[in-house]
């Protein structure tokens, strides 16, 4: 255990209380200090210890009186810190007294590991948490069950049983109460952190949610924040997927990470704040044509009118334009609206690893960092600002190297903190220890419950009724690049539409469903399976045998359940009930992607929404194979914003390159002719029978290895409609004519600020189909490539999760739908910004290489639906 008593911790709680200081005296905090210190000083005398101590304490009190709100409220500067993981324990304190001279009073830890039979912690917080509190520091760290969940399928990364999710989360705030004042949930969910589909981990994140806030109140302690987790990307795909599953309604704060070029910042940000504020509509919106891929089919309706939460406006393109619904007068204001912005972690990897302490890279580091502080400043929603990282040994990102080591970054960080101090910010309260509500506004977001009386009654938005889709994994391939769930042959999903009830009394409604016309539904005549908690009340002290669970089941008839006319479903108090149901294909062999979406209907009229994708497997003889319309660049520099300071290339065929990348063309399809015509002491070489089925590769040179000749795992194992040619730099008759190229490196240099990329023309795409991107090995650690499109405003668009791979498929052909395409954090960022494929104007190709001369050969083609 960290002990913590170089200073007296009468001391470090005056220190502490005088950084929350506020300039207004209140009554009610005046009220409260005569209260607590006299509260105090008849404890210490009944003890008989009246002295200097207790003297000490009463002007600590005094002290505590002028703070407002009581706590220190949710905003401000802040710094990822990481000490519980990063420092030695005799290395916390002087780190702490590093942010105490600073404006910094938000910290962010690690998660706590798991929980021991004692009590204990695998990476027990606990006690710098409260050194934290008693310098004043506001305390951030990562969610998660402290009791080991077991994961029933294979493939799933998050519990399946959110019921234990819930009891791990009253546990998990039961432990720390008064300790953490923030829980964050999964980091970075858009990419490949969490493999689990985007409503599954809505769903988690929704019964974690709302068991902290219940574990909170159970211990009597003030109310922590629940943040979900924070997006690393702006606005995209599956930010839309995860709203339309309700995750705005459990969190606290809207939580983002942010990683792009300095000026950026300030577009990412109207761009989250862009969503936020037109999420509502749009997803409304959505949710009523029921299926984003597809004609919906004449099932019940899925949103009532009066679930639109703002009037006015709908999503139409680039730009939201004045509703045609005139007929709807009254709604609640739009809750997505009060949602602060929180930038988490903010960083420049701008070091090469074999330079570490570069003065002009530091001050590249530096200027970065008060700039982007300058611009969250600048921006009214920004309620937190945290540069990535505060110690990490040998990480780029670091502000310091030890305590009594800081970089420039930290130094000019500290400085701006100390000048600037962070202003009172107009946010909406919230009710965190209920959930999310929409109240009015107050100076900034409180950490306790609103009790003055002033508001008015506030409407909860974090709904204690809960529906998770658990499929059969048999029975079905989830591949989150799409948020859809993949048949596999001819065969159905089957699955359970579980609805859990978190809250203390019996829950009646209708489960209400809609999906598209290429997938059929099924249900079998199982009864439900339902299962409930063995205590939903308090927690007995040191005893979380309550956490043990309990079964029964309700006989209620499925097929009648999810019917066009059906039947009234009750979920007792801490219970699931689960709804068996099946997915089959309407038309087998045709390429399906579909949308469900399932909704409970309380009796009181509120709603539990569920959604997500469903998506035939793509075979080649469902799509038209044709080759991209590739031309050279009309200028030698590639778009991008840091384009100056790349070093030049060459350009072969339609390629331009930079930084080091070298290519050649290959001699099409049937051959390829693997020549380095500069390398040192190489020779040329050739080798035959490339096909999809089999990669071939040459003898070793110089700089090569062998690699044995293994089976390549296509879909569907054949060539479309694609021509053999030779290499050539006529361009003029692209359409006709498939070019391969193959790309490396002569050296590895790993210079972060000038990427390994090739540039082509594309003057747009087609609405709809897939980029096949179609390589002569796998993807691995050896050589990875990724592709974006650049549009005619210079906006970055890419896959990231994966860079597209199937997770269960091949990771040498690789298929990339334009619906999934995203926005990327490395470019500039509209307000809104959508994928337009008639847009794009620039293909480019970003390799990461392991070794040198160790090259990749490429093929491009796109693929439309028969």
């Amino acid at each position: 255990m960290v002990k913590f008593r170089s200073e007296s911790v009468i001391i470090r709680v005056i220190r502490g209380k005088m950084n929350q200081c506020s300039q207004v005296l209140s009554l009610r905090s005046l009220c409260s200090f005569v209260a607590n210190a006299l509260k105090f000083l008849a404890t210490k005398e009944r003890k008989g210890h009246i002295g200097s101590s207790a003297i000490g304490a009463f002007f600590c009190a005094v002290l505590c009186s002028l703070a407002a709100p009581e706590r220190t409220a949710a905003q401000g500067w802040g710094i990822d810190a990481c000490l519980t993981r990063h420092v030695a324990e005799d290395q916390f304190l002087p780190y702490e007294k590093l942010l105490a001279g600073t404006g910094i009073r938000i910290v962010r830890e690690r998660d706590v590991g798991t929980r021991h039979p004692d009590g204990s912690y695998e990476h027990d917080i606990r006690p710098q948490c409260r050194a934290y509190h008693e310098a004043g520091f506001f305390v951030v760290a990562f969610a998660g069950s402290p009791l080991p969940l077991q994961r029933v399928q294979g493939g799933d990364v998050l519990p399946e049983d959110l019921l234990a999710v819930y009891n791990g989360g009253k546990l998990l705030a039961h432990d720390f109460a008064g300790l953490v004042d923030a829980w964050e949930m999964v980091g970075e969910p858009d990419v490949g952190y969490c493999t689990d589909l985007p409503e599954r981990t809505v769903a988690y994140q929704k019964a974690l949610y709302l068991g902290i806030k219940a574990g909170a109140r159970e211990a009597g302690a003030p109310a922590p924040l629940v943040l979900m987790g924070a997006l690393a990307l702006p606005p995209g795909p599956w930010l839309e997927r995860a709203t339309k599953n309700g995750l705005l309604d459990y969190t606290d704060a809207y939580n983002f990470h942010f990683y792009g070029h300095t000026e950026e910042l300030t577009d990412v940000i109207k761009a989250h704040r862009t969503f936020l504020a037109h999420a509502p509509e749009f997803f409304a919106t959505l949710l009523r044509s029921s299926s984003y891929e597809g004609q919906a089919r004449d099932h019940p309706p899925l949103l009532h009118v009066g679930e639109l939460r703002r009037a006015g406006k709908e999503h139409t393109g680039d730009s939201y334009q004045p509703s045609s619904l005139s007929s709807m007068s009254s709604f609640v204001a739009t809750p997505s609206e009060s949602l602060p912005l929180w930038i988490t972690e903010c960083g420049l990897n701008a070091v090469k690893p074999d330079d570490f302490l570069n003065a002009e890279r530091r001050k590249l580091q530096s200027d970065f960092t008060v700039s982007t502080a300058q611009q969250a400043l600048a921006s009214p929603d920004v309620a937190v600002f945290m540069p990535f990282i505060l110690v990490e040994n040998h990480d780029p990102y670091a502000l310091t190297l030890a305590s009594d080591q800081p970089l420039p970054a930290w130094n000019a960080y500290a400085q701006f903190t100390r000048d600037h101090p962070w202003p009172a910010i107009r946010l909406r309260s919230l009710d965190v220890a209920n959930g999310r509500t929409s109240v009015s506004e107050s100076n900034a977001l409180s950490l306790s419950n609103p009790s003055n009386g002033s508001n008015p009654p506030a409407v909860s938005l974090s709904n204690p009724l809960v529906l998770q889709w658990m499929p059969d994994n048999s029975t079905t391939l989830p591949h989150k690049v799409a948020g859809t769930y993949r048949f596999t042959g001819n065969g159905p999903i089957r699955g359970e539409i579980r609805l859990y009830n978190f809250s203390d009394k019996p829950v009646s409604g209708r489960l209400q469903i809609t999906v598209g016309p290429a997938v059929q539904i099924e249900h079998t005549r199982d009864w439900y399976q339902t299962s409930s908690l063995s205590s939903m009340c308090s927690f007995v002290a040191n005893t979380p045998d309550f956490l043990a669970t309990k079964d029964h089941k309700e006989l209620i008839d499925n097929s009648q359940a999810i019917t066009a006319r059906p039947n009234v479903i009750t979920i007792a108090a801490g219970s699931q009930v689960s709804v068996p149901i099946e997915f089959r294909q309407a038309q087998p062999g045709k390429y399906l992607r579909e949308n469900f979406s399932a909704v409970f209907i309380e009796d009181d009229g509120r709603e539990s929404p569920l959604s997500f994708g469903l998506e035939s497997t793509p075979t080649l003889d469902e799509f038209i194979e044709t080759p991209l319309a590739l031309k050279p660049l009309d200028s030698t520099t590639i778009t991008e914003p840091g384009a100056k300071n790349f070093r030049p290339g060459e350009r072969v065929g339609v390629w331009t390159t930079v930084n080091g990348l070298r290519t050649e063309a290959v001699d099409g399809i049937s051959n390829f002719r693997f020549q380095i015509s500069d390398q040192q002491n190489a020779t040329s070489t050739s080798h035959s029978n490339f096909d999809l089925g089999r990669v071939g590769c040459p003898q070793p040179t110089v700089g090569f290895r062998l690699r044995p000749v293994r089976q390549a795992q296509g879909y569907g194992g054949q060539v479309g409609p694609l021509r053999a040619t030779g290499p050539t730099t006529d361009t003029s008759d692209l359409k006709s004519k498939i070019f391969d190229f193959r790309f490396w490196t002569t050296v590895i240099e790993n210079d972060p600020l000038q990427p390994t990329l090739a540039a082509a023309r594309l003057d747009g795409l087609p609405s709809a189909g897939f980029l096949r991107l179609h390589l002569d090995r796998p993807m691995g650690r050896e050589a990875k490539v990724r592709l974006d499109l650049i549009d005619d405003r210079q906006q970055r668009f890419t896959i990231w999760e994966n860079f597209g791979v199937d997770y269960y498929g091949s990771k040498n052909d690789v298929w990339l739908n334009l619906k999934d395409f995203h926005i990327y954090f490395w470019g500039p960022c509209s307000e809104n910004p959508q994928f337009d494929p008639a847009r794009v104007r620039e293909l480019q190709l970003r390799f990461y290489f392991a070794k040198a001369n160790d090259p990749l050969a490429v093929r491009l083609s796109f693929l439309t639906p028969k």
